[in-house]
């Protein structure tokens, strides 16, 4: 298993002070690595809140392979 990543207070100060461009690019780029890693075989969980509705929106404008979205 992979050590989990930890920022230090620096590097939280420094992510902070990136333009919302730039914020969205590292996050698409860590989700596109995630999804890789587990084969594309991936659940998108839909609650009906603001962040499963931004996730499941970024899913469907941007991602090709299908998905199953779960509502609870």
């Amino acid at each position: 298993m992979e050590e989990e990543t930890r920022y230090t207070k620096q590097d939280l100060e420094t992510m902070r002070a990136w333009t919302l461009q730039r914020k969205i690019q590292v996050t698409q780029t860590r989700l596109i690595e995630w999804l890789g890693r587990y084969d594309w075989n991936v659940y998108v969980s839909f609650s009906g809140g603001k962040d499963s509705l931004a996730s499941l929106l970024w899913a469907r404008n941007n991602l090709t392979k299908n998905f199953i979205t779960v509502f609870c």
